[in-house]
């Protein structure tokens, strides 16, 4: 899989930018502010259809203008297809257009159509932010490779709000407890789906993650491993949906009074241990960069396995972030799939490794191939 054309219409900086991309390495390069990130941004909007960086939609359209574009061509073996996104501020809300193959679509179309791994410095958060940044990442990983678990995902949201707004209207003496049952069952059957396909991700990343990083950083016995913290009590041999019931009854009234849902998976927690040691409170700066590191190479793993091609690797500014040691490792992983790598100079860079990449020179949205 690999992105053969890319164009911008008004997108951030970019008035317009269109450029054909190599199935290899393309470095984009640039001082700060040139608008490296934002093609990096435009790549994944296109591959997921939310930004990773902007509060608003509207943010994405250049100051002045009334609509940005997207358009990209994905090649999959000898299988091409067509993406087109259209944010239009025309409207009183930012109205988001997506077509595949000309063909107008949603959102939910759209993913899996174009398959990346985002790697950038702040993906570090993931390790001692809150639980919601790490449900999020997992989710959006599973949802690129199973188009089940995404529309389980969203219909669990839906249920969640329904049966929050019942349990409020318990509350005030609008409805009655009874009619609970209703939501529960959803929520237990399309919850319980979740934990599963979240307990069989998490068990292939830590069959790779300890190898990884110890390929990294050249050792021999430590041992990195995602911990899943569900919000059920959930053991090796548990219904879950037994269970997901049982905590339902005990906590009703509880719920009731606080008016939201305390069990299920939007509750999950999952925590990073090296040598069953917390990440997030023992772990060194080298340790943790390491350990995202081991994470986005098996995340790229875990999307093989599961689609048979390898997605694309976004890379923005890491090189900078790492030492020698960790940058070969690198070298060494970016050549594997098409990957877009930002860069300010090319310090830290291998002369090699410049030279087989296609290199976009990038000044103030303006951009001149080296």
């Amino acid at each position: 899989m690999y992105l053969s054309s890319f164009q911008l219409t008004n997108f951030r900086n970019y008035k317009n930018f269109e450029s054909s991309f190599t199935n290899g390495l393309i470095i984009l390069t640039g001082q700060n502010a040139s608008g490296k990130t934002n093609l990096l941004e435009a790549v994944q909007l296109l591959s997921l259809s939310k930004s990773f960086r902007a509060r608003s939609e509207y943010d994405l359209i250049l100051f002045g203008m009334d609509f940005a574009k997207i358009l990209g061509t994905i090649q999959k073996n000898s299988h091409q297809t067509k993406l087109d996104i259209t944010i239009d501020s025309f409207t009183s809300k930012n109205q988001k257009i997506i077509k595949i193959d000309g063909l107008k679509s949603r959102a939910f179309d759209l993913i899996g159509e174009l398959v990346t791994v985002l790697f950038s410095p702040e993906d570090i958060n993931l390790i001692n932010s809150s639980p919601s940044l790490r449900r999020r990442y997992l989710d959006v990983v599973i949802c690129q490779i199973d188009k089940g678990y995404c529309r389980n995902l969203s219909e669990y949201k839906k249920v969640l709000i329904n049966r929050n707004q019942l349990l409020a209207n318990i509350k005030d003496g609008y409805a009655r407890k009874q009619e609970l049952g209703f939501w529960n069952e959803k929520l237990i059957d399309l919850g319980s789906k979740i934990i599963v396909e979240r307990q069989k991700a998490l068990k292939f990343f830590n069959t790779r993650l300890s190898e990884i990083y110890n390929d990294i950083c050249a050792t021999k016995d430590q041992k990195l491993r995602i911990i899943y913290k569900p919000n059920l009590p959930l053991l090796p041999d548990s219904d879950i949906k037994e269970l997901f019931e049982q905590e339902l009854n005990n906590k009703y009234e509880r719920e009731i009074y606080k008016t939201y849902t305390l069990v299920g998976p939007h509750r999950d927690n999952f925590v990073f241990e090296l040598n069953k040691k917390r990440l997030a409170i023992f772990g060194s700066r080298g340790e943790c960069r390491s350990s995202i590191l081991a994470l986005k190479s098996a995340e790229l793993d875990f999307i093989e396995k599961n689609l048979g091609e390898r997605p694309i690797l976004l890379l923005d500014d890491v090189f900078s972030e790492l030492d020698e040691k960790r940058r070969n490792h690198m070298f060494e992983l970016v050549r594997r799939q098409q990957t877009l790598i930002t860069t300010a100079d090319f310090v830290g860079l291998e002369v090699g490794f410049v030279r087989e990449a296609q290199v976009l020179q990038i000044k103030n949205g303006e951009v001149t191939n080296k």
